[in-house]
């Protein structure tokens, strides 16, 4: 199974918010702050620009991957490691 492969984890990372969809006062949208998203899956890419994170895999496919810039992450936590190789 390919996602044994692969480390599960908790990432926390901050989303961009916006953009408003009526007139809204300056001062409100000034107060305004990223939303934090917390993600579960396993770790395929790992790297200086970016973390990729298949929710769902089988054999040699993902899906719903979410592709987050190292540069929002808040944290990261490894859930399980990846399993050893038995061949």
């Amino acid at each position: 199974m390919a996602s044994a492969r692969f480390p599960l984890v908790r990432v926390t990372w901050l989303d961009p918010t916006g953009p408003t969809v009526k007139w809204t006062k300056l001062e409100k949208l000034a107060r305004g702050e990223p939303t934090t998203i917390v993600s579960i899956g396993h770790l395929i890419r790992d790297d200086d620009i970016l973390i990729i994170l298949p929710h769902l895999s089988n054999d040699a496919e993902g899906f719903g991957e979410i592709v987050i810039p190292k540069g929002v992450v808040v944290s990261k936590e490894i859930l399980a490691p990846p399993a050893e190789s038995h061949l």
